[in-house]
């Protein structure tokens, strides 16, 4: 499975659904394998599946530590983003969860629906969340959402595949101007292009990134033009 992610990413339908099938499953077998060895005092087995346990928590449920580092100097700013899934009833279980990490941007994805069109603008999470974060300031362009404890300036919609859209706002920070982007964007299958230009540098940049991550970043060539249009703002 690592492979398969790594190596072939999104790039055909049987790999992308392995990639999007649950991870959880597939540490029960070395789990299971450890304590049978555990039990028959095979302790070199036990370590060897203990090692594949982990190698599952670490690639394929990406598991890492970070350390919440409370303090902030005055020109930190916090940033946090989800993947909502569209789930009202986690607003108020998420804020709460946002509200200990105390960030100044909050950045949603599949907040609201919008497909199929019919039912679209339903189950809207930002404004279940903003309700949480009075005074805050929040934009929407398709299922993204951005809110913010700073007022927002301006803000641009940049459409891409289907109804996916990315949110492109411009903060007023205490430190000036800040340009925040948030993105949803879809399901690669096939080849992808490869283009010049800002993300075409970054692709050179980072020729081992994740196959998916390439095909994704092919995704977002409209906002190479957005970028290179205001280069003065911090993004």
């Amino acid at each position: 499975m690592w492979g398969v992610e790594n190596f072939i990413g999104e790039r055909s339908e049987l790999s992308a659904l392995l990639a999007y099938f649950p991870q959880h499953q597939w540490g029960i077998i070395p789990a299971l394998c450890a304590l049978l060895a555990l039990r028959q005092k095979r302790y070199r087995l036990a370590a060897l599946n203990g090692a594949a346990l982990l190698f599952w928590a670490w690639a394929l449920m990406g598991l890492k530590w970070h350390p919440l580092n409370s303090s902030r100097t005055g020109s930190t700013l916090r940033v946090v983003t989800y993947n909502v899934a569209l789930r009202e009833g986690w607003a108020n279980k998420l804020s709460q969860e946002i509200r200990q990490q105390n960030p100044d941007i909050i950045c949603l994805q599949e907040a609201v629906q919008t497909y199929p069109l019919e039912n679209a603008g339903e189950h809207n999470v930002g404004a279940a969340i903003r309700r949480h974060f009075p005074g805050w300031h929040m934009r929407t362009a398709g299922d993204t959402s951005i809110l913010s404890r700073f007022p927002i300036r301006s803000s641009r919609s940049h459409a891409l595949r289907l109804t996916r859209r990315t949110l492109d706002v411009t903060l007023e920070t205490p430190h000036g101007p800040l340009r925040v982007l948030s993105t949803h964007i879809s399901t690669a299958f096939g080849g992808q292009a490869k283009y010049s230009g800002l993300f075409g540098q970054l692709l050179e940049i980072v020729p081992n990134a994740q196959k998916a991550a390439q095909a994704r970043l092919d995704q977002i060539k409209p906002l190479d033009r957005a970028l290179d249009a205001d280069s003065k703002t911090p993004l």
